[in-house]
């Protein structure tokens, strides 16, 4: 009697996570929230899992994740200029980054090793004309030859009188 109780107990929550299962898989959602001002938010899943996340703005800041199949995913943020992004695949992993400036770090690493490649030719470019500038200029040359003098008046007029 309790094997057939089990049994059909079992059998009950096997068909409800079948069920809700394939409910899950079989209905994608595709959600784009916008307003009038640039905002939107967007929220998109496919089949078997597949998903993707993203959120701007009107000055042009962004936020996205991507889910795809095998693990694979992919980050993205956006702000004020800057950008940074990792893309992870089957085997590799890529990270990058790049500023306003023009500067660009780009890491991969996959099966064969790490490989590091960084520019910043756009922050050192930046620099050098500070020192160039600095190194051109006297702290002198920023005042004016000759700084007119004018009498200041005196407070108590009383004093400015000669005595009768």
């Amino acid at each position: 009697m309790n094997y057939l109780k089990l049994s059909t107990a079992s059998a009950c929550l096997a068909a409800v996570a079948l069920c809700t299962g394939s409910l899950a898989i079989a209905k994608p959602v595709d959600i784009n929230i916008t307003d009038g001002k640039g905002e939107q938010v967007s929220i998109k899943k496919g089949w078997f899992g597949s998903e993707k996340k993203s959120a701007k703005d009107r000055l042009g800041n962004e936020y996205t994740a991507k889910k795809g199949w095998f693990g694979r995913s992919e980050k993205t943020v956006g702000l004020l200029g800057n950008n940074y992004s990792k893309k992870k695949g089957i085997i590799s992993k890529k990270t990058e980054f790049n500023s306003i400036l023009g500067d660009k770090v780009t890491i991969k690493d996959g099966p064969l090793g790490k490989k590091a490649n960084i520019d910043v030719s756009g922050t050192a470019a930046m620099v050098g004309a500070l020192f160039n500038h600095m190194s051109k200029s006297d702290s002198s040359s920023h005042l004016p030859a000759h700084i007119p003098t004018m009498p200041m008046p005196s407070l108590n007029p009383s004093l400015d009188t000669p005595p009768n």
